[in-house]
Order: structure tokens, then C-alpha cells, then sequence
């Protein structure tokens, strides 16, 4: 069955609208709230009750609409203040809240444990923390722990679990109901679409998952190339920089070195993700500068480098197959 459609006219703006319901009579929410609020506007003014006063601190007259009004503005309210005293130390509380009774927390405590005189009501206001298991007075009958670190490390004792992939005992289920098992680092190499065994290899080795993948295309691939390497195999014929510098990977078949060029690399942003959030824009710098020697170094030899674009939050399907193609598109340029 197809709904109706009616054609109306704003009661308050005028317009026709198309509509469903038969009951509708605004065409949106602000034409139906300035409508409410003009009417309650003039149910106000047709008030017969309207009280000339005096203010009897600034000693004007003002008109209203309530009986119990006394002072003309919330000014002369804040002035003129009733005197009140602490019922502990008797110090003078006229400035503070109007139903504050007490200077300090102290002197309530004082107060209160001065009207109660024996030990079975004593224990009312004290209670045992279930962490540190001290005495502390609570602010309600509902407070447990003394402090929020002491509620903070009882429910890490007792929410703690074991990692059914790395064994680890240092993640914690935050909620009960839906329980997990993974800890959290484990969980980033699930979603990219690793196995546990693939997982245990990289917290094993601190290894990442694209040199994981390229690893296992190339199984010859020689890792970490540093200067000594390549002079004494005589790949290099000089190094002029540091000695600290790397590559990537080297293939001896195609006598090519590879780099993985990831977003920290390039992006700011992701450098200071991967730093944990302590990233200097001067080390970001100097990381881009040793990128930019170690390809100078490559062209200076006449060695081909190869880099090897990626993106992070990728599942493993993808990641292959970039590298796979390119890695294949390169090797034919260099054929030709």
C-alpha cells in the first residue's frame, strides 16, 4: 500500500510542504519552537498579576511577575549577604554557598565525630579499602576504594588475562561482558590478516609485517645491509656517510637493493604515531635526510635501488600484491 500524501500551509511561516501524517502542522522544527515560544510570550504580557516593588539595596522600583521577589537584580543579590558561621571553628562563611554549613571538610569531619561518641557508629564513617586496605573516610556510602589509583590497580589484578597468541599476562579486559582474549598488539597483526604463527615471528624478532611478506617472495633476500657488507663483498666502491645507515634488503641474483618506503617516512603525522607521539620535527628531518643519502649512495655506485611505496591499516592480500607487481614491473625495466 503507498502512503498518502498531503499538501499543507505553515501555520507559522506561510509555506506548503508535502507530508505523510494528517496531524503536521509546521514545515520544520524552528517554525514549530518560534511559534511555542511567541505564544508563551503573550500568555506572560496578558498576566493581570504584574507587582510594582522597591529594591531595598539600590532603592529602585522594578516590575514582576512573582510575589517572592525582593531585589531587582542578581548584582544586588550577590551584595547583600546574611552573616553565617562555621558550626565547628565559628569562622565566617557569608561569601561561600548559602547552604554550606562548614568552612573546610575538616572541621565537618571534626563536627561530625564530635556528636558521635561511640565506636559502633565510628565505623559507619570509616571503611577499608579492598586495594591497600587502609582507612579512609568516604564521601558516600557507595565509595570502596580510597583513592582512583587504588580502584585502577584492583580492577587490573582482577581483570587480568593471558594472550592466547603471544601468552603475554599484561592485557587487560576493560569490560566483562564481551570478554577479550587478544592483547592489543597481537590484535593490529590480525587485522592486516596474519596468522598466530606469522605473529609470533614478529614480536619474536620485531619484525613487520611487509618484511614478513617480502621474505617470503624472495627467501634468498639478504636483510639489513649495512657499510661493511657492501665493501668487503665489494659491492660498494666507496661510502660516504655515516656508518649507521642501512638498506632494507639486497638480492645477490639481480644485484639490486631494495627499500620499503613506508608513510613515517614522508608524513609527519605518521612519524609521530610511530614515535609514540614524541617526535621532534628535527628528527623527522634528519630521517629524511639519511632516506635521500642512501639513494645518492646507490646512484654514485651504479647499483639500482628499488623502492617499494606501502600504506599502513592494509590486509595481507594487498600488501603482496604490491610488492609482488612491483617488484616484477621494476626487474623488466632492468632487463631492458
Amino acid at each position: 500500500m503507498s502512503q498518502q500524501i498531503f499538501t499543507k500551509q505553515c501555520k507559522n511561516c506561510g509555506s506548503k510542504f508535502q507530508t505523510n501524517s494528517a496531524r503536521k502542522i509546521y514545515c520544520k522544527k524552528d517554525c514549530r519552537l518560534l511559534s511555542f515560544n511567541e505564544k508563551r510570550k503573550k500568555a506572560r504580557m496578558d498576566q493581570p498579576n504584574n507587582f510594582n516593588k522597591k529594591c531595598p539595596k539600590c532603592l529602585k522600583e522594578f516590575i514582576t511577575n512573582s510575589p517572592q521577589q525582593i531585589l531587582c537584580n542578581p548584582r544586588c543579590n550577590k551584595e547583600i549577604s546574611i552573616k553565617r558561621f562555621c558550626l565547628n571553628c565559628g569562622q565566617d562563611i557569608s561569601k561561600m554557598h548559602l547552604l554550606s554549613k562548614y568552612c573546610s571538610k575538616k572541621c565537618k569531619d571534626q563536627y561530625l565525630y564530635s556528636l558521635i561518641k561511640d565506636d559502633i557508629h565510628i565505623e559507619l564513617y570509616q571503611k577499608i579499602c579492598k586495594n591497600c586496605q587502609k582507612k579512609f573516610n568516604p564521601n558516600s556510602s557507595f565509595q570502596i576504594y580510597c583513592n582512583k589509583k587504588c580502584s585502577n590497580q584492583y580492577r587490573f589484578k582482577t581483570n587480568q588475562g593471558i594472550c592466547e597468541i603471544c601468552s603475554n599476562n599484561k592485557f587487560v579486559c576493560l569490560n566483562q561482558r564481551y570478554y577479550i582474549t587478544i592483547c592489543e598488539t597481537c590484535r593490529q597483526w590480525v587485522d592486516y590478516g596474519m596468522g598466530p604463527e606469522e605473529i609470533i615471528k614478529i614480536r619474536k624478532h620485531n619484525r613487520k609485517p611487509q618484511n614478513i611478506i617480502f621474505e617470503n617472495i624472495y627467501k634468498f633476500a639478504i636483510s639489513e645491509i649495512s657499510k661493511i657488507y657492501l665493501l668487503s663483498n665489494k659491492i660498494f666502491s666507496s661510502w660516504k656517510f655515516s656508518k649507521h645507515l642501512r638498506y632494507d634488503y639486497y638480492l645477490p641474483n639481480y644485484n639490486i637493493l631494495v627499500e620499503i618506503n613506508e608513510p613515517c617516512h614522508y608524513n609527519f603525522e605518521d612519524y609521530n604515531i610511530v614515535m609514540m607521539r614524541k617526535g621532534n620535527i628535527k628528527n623527522f628531518l634528519k630521517y629524511q635526510s639519511d632516506f635521500n643519502k642512501k639513494i645518492q649512495m646507490a646512484k654514485e655506485n651504479n647499483i639500482p635501488l628499488h623502492i617499494i611505496d606501502i600504506r599502513y591499516k592494509l590486509s595481507k592480500k594487498d600488501l603482496t600484491n604490491i610488492i609482488y607487481q612491483s617488484m616484477i614491473n621494476f626487474l623488466k625495466d632492468v632487463d631492458h
